[in-house]
């Protein structure tokens, strides 16, 4: 079966939400998803829909190291918004920032490019920026599963490695 739902990652034609559903039954039946030689394969595909969906499966579960590379070098904003936020949790804050301020300059409503800027705003410990930055998120993605929350009471930000799922996580409290 695993070989199976690879081979229907590397697929050079599937849809975007294909490629999401793939990461979704991952997610919910089998956590080892590929081995080094797949994904290796598979950030040399051209396939962007499947590495975007794929790496921010991995960044929702906190293995930030195997996402960045599956979106480095993306061509499309939601691309090139999830390896700003791949930078960020990596610890390039700047990096990412960076990224997200250019992509936010284009375009103001790609959710990850709206959640770097959060997530690098709890990095550097900027409260307000970074509530207002996960108020945009949910407002432009209310669908969006990993949706931002605001820091809860006695929530100090002491982890600054966030990711997209990570970025939620660290935001936690009540819905905006």
């Amino acid at each position: 079966a695993r070989r199976r739902v690879s081979a229907a990652l590397f697929d050079l034609h599937p849809a975007a939400d294909h490629a999401s559903r793939i990461a979704a039954l991952w997610g919910e039946y089998d956590h080892e998803l590929l081995d080094t030689r797949e994904l290796r394969a598979l950030a040399a595909s051209p396939n962007e829909a499947a590495r975007v969906e794929i790496a921010r499966y991995f960044l929702d579960t906190n293995q930030k190291g195997v996402a960045r590379p599956l979106v480095s070098g993306g061509q499309t904003l939601e691309a090139r918004s999830l390896a700003a936020l791949a930078a960020i949790a990596d610890g390039e804050t700047a990096v990412g920032a960076a990224e997200a301020e250019r992509i936010l300059a284009q375009d103001k409503t790609p959710c990850d490019a709206l959640l770097a800027r959060s997530a690098a705003a709890v990095a550097t410990r900027r409260w307000s920026e970074a509530i207002l930055a996960a108020h945009s998120a949910a407002a432009a993605c209310p669908k969006q599963s990993s949706a931002p929350r605001a820091p809860a009471k006695g929530d100090n930000g002491r982890r600054a490695d966030a990711g997209r799922g990570e970025s939620a996580r660290l935001l936690r409290g009540r819905r905006l």
